[in-house]
């Protein structure tokens, strides 16, 4: 019997395995697309390296290279900004992952309205919870 599962659930991985393997147009690009793109980048550069200003002196004077190439869409952002913090825990999502997870998957992690910063909560409390777990075994 305990044969016939293996063998079930090998040939589940397997088909499964063959399924996503066939997606060989996932890693095409449109190489004109991206020269294009290049050779605007390589102009901007060409510019601020030629006059010496930065971007933010090239957007405070609204200068005409950002409007030619259009980039005044650019967004200078601290990329820690874009990290998990203290403040962004959702202290509900929190306790169910560290008071009661298996509940927590269907309160949390199965439902649609549940955000990332939820979902991230619900991990952090389930680590947590076995972080403190652990230290309480060993402390025995």
């Amino acid at each position: 019997m305990k044969k016939l599962i293996l063998i079930g659930l090998l040939t589940v991985f397997i088909l499964n395995a063959r399924i996503y393997a066939g997606n060989a147009d996932l890693f095409n690009y449109n190489e004109a697309a991206i020269e294009a793109e290049f050779a605007q980048l390589n102009t901007l550069e060409n510019y601020v390296s030629n006059y010496d200003v930065t971007l933010n002196e090239l957007k405070a004077n609204n200068s005409f290279i950002l409007t030619e190439l259009h980039l005044n869409n650019i967004e200078m952002q601290n990329p820690l900004d874009l990290m998990f913090g203290f403040e962004d825990i959702d202290w509900g999502s929190f306790a169910w992952g560290f008071c009661c997870w298996p509940i927590g998957i269907f309160t949390v992690l199965l439902k649609d309205e549940k955000g990332s910063d939820s979902k991230m909560s619900y991990f952090i409390g389930i680590g947590t919870g076995v972080v403190l777990g652990l230290i309480s075994r060993i402390a025995l």
